[in-house]
């Protein structure tokens, strides 16, 4: 999907969803650009509202290192209003029977809203939006929690680029709402 629809497929998935779990995993995922698997299995224990961090345990990402994501004023307010319909599950988005929400529920969401793309694809908007605005790419690939493929960027390139990784997430957040 292309980036500049994004902010209408939000306004779509919030009509449709009414501030449902899944809506608010699928929101989260657009707000994070994570992976919609690091989403629905977000725990409560990983979240620091206070310092607007994310931390996704190594065991849960793809690429089996531990990963801090910034969370935007969005994303703070996606998460305030999941807190609210938690009800002490360590699962910050839950089914109803009390477990995770499965593939299928999340991305159902997409097709009520009338929104043609997937979760995944979401990634993919944010990235075209990171490199039409400049955005360096390293700074972008790392936005993605992907991990530079030469070895040489990986033994010099040790900064996790925590700070201007909010800077992006948090123009990300204002671009699409």
């Amino acid at each position: 999907m292309p980036h500049g629809e994004i902010a209408a497929a939000l306004r779509a998935i919030r009509r449709v969803g009414d501030g449902s779990p899944a809506a608010l995993c699928v929101e989260l995922i657009v707000l994070t650009a994570v992976r919609p698997g690091e989403a629905r299995g977000a725990h409560w224990d990983e979240i620091d509202m206070a310092a607007a961090r994310w931390t996704i345990p190594a065991a849960r990402m793809k690429a089996g290192r531990g990963f801090t994501v910034p969370l935007s004023t969005g994303a703070l307010d996606v998460l305030e209003t999941a807190r609210k319909l938690s009800d002490g599950s360590p699962l910050v988005f839950q089914s109803r029977t009390g477990r995770m929400l499965a593939p299928k529920t999340v991305s159902s969401v997409l097709r009520l809203a009338g929104v043609d793309s997937t979760l995944h694809g979401f990634r993919s908007s944010a990235r075209s939006w990171m490199a039409e605005s400049g955005v360096p790419a390293e700074v972008a690939e790392a936005c993605l929690a992907h991990v530079p493929k030469s070895k040489v960027v990986q033994a010099y390139q040790r900064s996790d680029l925590l700070e201007r990784r909010a800077e992006v997430l948090q123009g990300w957040g204002d671009y699409v709402s």
